[in-house]
């Protein structure tokens, strides 16, 4: 008699179940078989179009030493760019006009003393108002008596360059107060001229050297004030200290033009009358200010469409 074989359905699912997971498992290790191993230098990145894209993680370049000095320069000019755009006061140096004048206090004393000259003239080239190039220069003679028939001359041209630098530059374009750093050239002769006294007759007797040369530096400070349109008085002082000169073979200088006395440093006072050529002066000077301060005061100068939209509105 045969016997009836029952047949258990749960562990038939079971049993197919584990097949298939360990089917699954052998694909998945042979797809990673193929793909290759998976390295740190790209990055796959799949896309809505299923694309596969490739991004290189780049390393950062050594820079040498000249493409590392090449960059801080550039650093600094940005630097600088940034600082001049945050600062309103900032504006590039352009030419703002130019004075002429004198120093007239040496030519006043000279015309009060017989035995000294002097004529000096001076240009002044004016940059935003805040500097200025000063070229200066003149023609000087000095004289000086002793006992008896004994005279010394010292006698030539100078002149100076510097740069002078505007205190007043941000309030006023009409009054100036000023430091500056100056150096000064001369070209000289000098000659002695005495007497020997003598029972058979007297000797005169005179000893010269030409072409002598002597430099400076001097220091400036002054400040001029407007008088007049464009015309400008102020007194001026200078500290000078001697840099070389000429010791001469015979002689040796007592006076220096444009310096004064060879005898260590030197302090002067002048006093300048200067013009302004009518060119190149800014609007805003303290004399328009005021204009337009009485005018606002007053009603003047008001435009008449303002006038007439006050009405309107009215």
């Amino acid at each position: 008699m045969m016997k009836h074989q029952c047949i258990n359905i749960p562990t038939i699912l079971r049993r197919g179940g584990c097949l298939f997971l360990l089917l699954l498992l052998v694909q998945i290790g042979y797809a990673q078989e193929n793909e290759g191993p998976i390295t740190n230098d790209t990055t796959t990145i799949q896309d809505s179009t299923k694309k596969t894209l490739t991004k290189k993680i780049l390393t950062p370049k050594t820079l040498t030493k000249k493409e590392r000095r090449a960059k801080r320069r550039v650093e600094k000019r940005l630097e600088r760019a940034r600082r001049r755009a945050a600062d309103s006061t900032w504006k590039p140096l352009r030419f703002a006009g130019i004075r002429l004048g004198s120093d007239i206090l040496p030519t006043a004393f000279a015309l009060l003393d017989e035995n000294r000259t002097s004529y000096q003239g001076t240009l002044e080239v004016l940059l935003n108002n805040k500097y200025s190039i000063e070229l200066s220069g003149g023609v000087e003679e000095t004289i000086r008596r002793g006992s008896g028939e004994y005279r010394y001359t010292s006698s030539g041209n100078y002149g100076r360059i510097g740069i002078n630098y505007n205190l007043l530059h941000k309030k006023t374009e009409d009054d100036v107060i000023y430091v500056g750093l100056h150096f000064g050239y001369a070209q000289f002769d000098h000659d002695i001229t005495y007497t020997i006294l003598n029972q058979l007759g007297d000797v005169t007797q005179q000893l010269a050297e030409k072409q002598l040369t002597g430099s400076w530096l001097e220091f400036n400070f002054g400040f001029r004030i407007e008088l007049f349109k464009n015309l400008y008085m102020g007194p001026m002082f200078r500290i000078k200290a001697k840099l070389t000169g000429s010791e001469g073979e015979l002689l040796t200088p007592s006076d220096i033009p444009g310096y004064g006395s060879n005898n260590g440093a030197n302090f002067n006072f002048g006093y300048h009358l200067m013009y302004r050529l009518p060119f190149g002066k800014t609007k805003g000077s303290k004399r328009k200010r005021r204009v337009r301060a009485k005018r606002s005061k007053t009603g003047k100068g008001v435009p008449r469409n303002v006038e007439k939209l006050k009405k309107d509105d009215k």
